[in-house]
């Protein structure tokens, strides 16, 4: 039987903090080409804004159905841009581990960073409206498009190491 829309599996602060640091594993999801599924990890920091207004900044690895030919590729999202940035320089493959941090300086500017090659490599930087400390998630995300329903398993992702600051 199919099933469309948003699921997610994950934990969240109760608190705000300045960032999160992690590593997760990465896995084939299975994601159909052609559509707008997506299945993502990833770390989040965020805040209401109220009216139904949240902000935040996000960084993982997805798989999703509109790009990548059904690869998994390291990723950022933040409602400044409001558009999913795709690092292609980066090459991951199910199996692999990546160590991600998401975190804020003394200037309010959040900041995506990836472990590579024995260095961070900066992924984005967003001035957000959320201030210098917000509310963080580590969720493992699955969308399926509604307009062509199906099922896809909220696949088994490990997180270790997992620091707030």
């Amino acid at each position: 039987m199919g099933s469309s829309g948003y699921r997610h599996l994950g934990a969240g602060t109760g608190g705000e903090w300045n960032g999160v640091s992690g590593r997760m594993s990465v896995v084939d999801a299975a994601v159909r080409q052609n559509t707008y599924d997506f299945v993502a990890g990833r770390f989040m920091v965020k805040r209401d804004m109220g009216s139904g207004s949240i902000a935040w900044l996000e960084a993982g690895w997805a798989e999703t159905g509109w790009a990548g030919s059904g690869r998994q590729r390291v990723y950022t999202f933040d409602t400044n841009s409001g558009a999913w940035q795709f690092y292609e320089q980066y090459a991951i493959n199910p199996g692999d581990k990546v160590w991600l941090e998401v975190r804020t300086g003394a200037d309010g500017v959040w900041q995506a960073w990836l472990w590579w090659n024995n260095r961070w490599q900066l992924l984005t930087a967003q001035k957000l409206p959320i201030g210098p400390s917000a509310y963080v998630e580590q969720y493992v995300e699955v969308y399926t498009d509604p307009r062509r329903p199906t099922r896809i398993d909220v696949p088994p992702v490990t997180v270790d190491n997992v620091q707030l600051r």
